[in-house]
């Protein structure tokens, strides 16, 4: 496949599915072929404006890749790193493939009236570049699939927080705070009320309620909420379509059942559910979010603080400035130590010397938050499944981003009166040794309410 070309096929043969921050996926659609059938191309994008984006090197190789890393930067990323801590059957087969700038450029004419309006203001398809993933199609096929953004799954440790932001970030999940920050300075309404947090329980109850609230967002915002995609045989499914609707309808109702949008919801959420209770991704992408982001994006600060000597409010410039992508290697090595000796180190007094490993384990984290998952409810003889797709690695440079956004949204919600309290069915601080050597575990005074509180009615923001 490495030497296979793209251009076997006709621009003509694939379709536009969904597209996220850095790709635009296409399903085949074209003639029986035995590398095509059942796949997606995922082709990178670059910012309309040609000043927003780097030059790519005529070959097409990033040029944040090591001389070694001549697949597509998804492709080793997975490999090398994500398939160490993911269960494979969880992810997507990828495999790079060979473009060509003319195919390209006829594929992304052809797709541009399908793809939304505030995407194609933003960017569009990376005609300069020499090489694309071909992945499994997880959404094509006969029945019915949904793209979850499940987001971020966890409570911070308290730990390093500061006495401003402790008793906001420790009672409500970012995810819910970022809404509200988003309503005030965007005046982007919630389309609904999901917290990520009931999604990754564990709780049935709890994760009904948040597949129920995703699909109440999806119908408000007419498909437009980003949190939950629905596909038919591979085509997006529009919730304000009548023929769209009737088509989920049709696979998820009783045959012969007349459209009645209450029972779809009912049973569309109980596909759902099932599926996702009997999978171990929604734990597996908590845990390593929770392990990985240790010290919260304060507490990563404070550490390059101490490194560097700059104040709080320089730290975060200095981020990408001091330090480069990671390598491959580095990558390999930073995962050696992780796997080998993450939970017996002393998070709660994290050493100097380790910040280029905190500054990684914290863009691996922010890989799983920012990552979707794709639910095929069981249909027949066909068992459900759950994958994770979307796990890039994260550009350094996004950090100073990250902590002046964290101030941002963290500074507002500490406005709100009546906080929304998100409970945590998993908290309690990562066990770390004590400078005496001693192991301790500390469980937050939230989590002492958890159990009373899971099953009440959350307060509005």
């Amino acid at each position: 496949m490495e030497d296979r070309l793209i251009s076997e096929t006709s621009p003509a043969d694939w379709s536009y599915v969904a597209e996220g921050g850095a790709t635009i996926v296409l399903a085949y659609n074209g003639p029986p072929h035995p590398d095509f059938n059942g796949t997606v191309l995922r082709a990178r994008k670059a910012p309309v404006q040609p000043g927003d984006r780097d030059c790519k090197p005529d070959n097409g190789q990033d040029p944040n890749l090591d001389s070694e890393e001549v697949d597509d930067p998804i492709v080793v990323f997975q490999k090398e790193v994500i398939q160490r801590l993911v269960p494979s059957d969880a992810l997507p087969l990828l495999r790079k493939i060979r473009v060509e700038h003319d195919w390209l450029t006829e594929l992304a004419a052809l797709v541009e009236k399908d793809r939304p309006k505030v995407r194609r203001q933003k960017d569009k398809i990376d005609v300069t570049r020499r090489r694309a993933v071909l992945a499994t199609d997880l959404v094509g096929g006969n029945g019915w699939a949904i793209e979850i953004k499940p987001k971020w799954g966890f409570l911070p440790s308290p730990h390093h927080l500061s006495p401003q932001t402790r008793s906001v970030k420790t009672r409500t999940c970012r995810f819910c705070m970022h809404a509200h920050f988003k309503m005030i300075h965007d005046g982007h309404e919630p389309a609904g009320d999901f917290c990520p947090l009931d999604l990754y329980s564990g709780d049935k109850l709890r994760v009904t309620r948040a597949v129920l609230a995703l699909w109440d967002g999806w119908v408000n915002s007419k498909g437009s909420a980003n949190n939950l995609r629905v596909f038919v045989s591979g085509e997006t499914i529009h919730p304000d379509n009548d023929d769209s609707i009737n088509r989920l309808a049709a696979l998820i109702l009783p045959k012969g059942h007349a459209l009645d949008t209450i029972i779809l919801r009912q049973r569309f959420a109980a596909s759902v559910v099932s599926a996702l209770m009997q999978s171990s991704v929604l734990p597996t992408l908590s845990r390593l979010q929770r392990k990985l982001d240790v010290l919260d994006i304060e507490g990563l600060e404070k550490l390059w603080e101490a490194v560097h000597g700059d104040g709080i409010s320089e730290t975060a410039l200095s981020f990408s400035a001091a330090s480069g992508e990671p390598s491959l290697q580095e990558w390999r090595s930073f995962l050696e130590e992780y796997l080998a000796g993450h939970e017996t180190m002393d998070h709660a007094h994290p050493d100097p010397a380790k910040l280029r490993y905190y500054t990684l384990a914290y863009l691996l984290s922010m890989s799983f938050k920012d990552c979707s998952i794709i639910v095929r409810p069981a249909d027949g003889q066909i068992k459900a499944s759950v994958s994770v797709i979307d796990l890039d690695a994260k550009s350094v440079k996004k950090l100073s981003q990250w902590a002046k956004l964290d101030r941002q949204i963290v500074t507002t919600y500490g406005t709100v009166g009546n906080k929304k309290l998100c409970a945590d069915a998993h908290h309690q601080e990562i066990m770390t040794p004590s400078r005496s050597g001693v192991f301790l575990w500390t469980v937050s005074l939230l989590t002492l309410t958890v159990s009373r509180l899971a099953g009440s009615r959350r307060k509005p923001t």
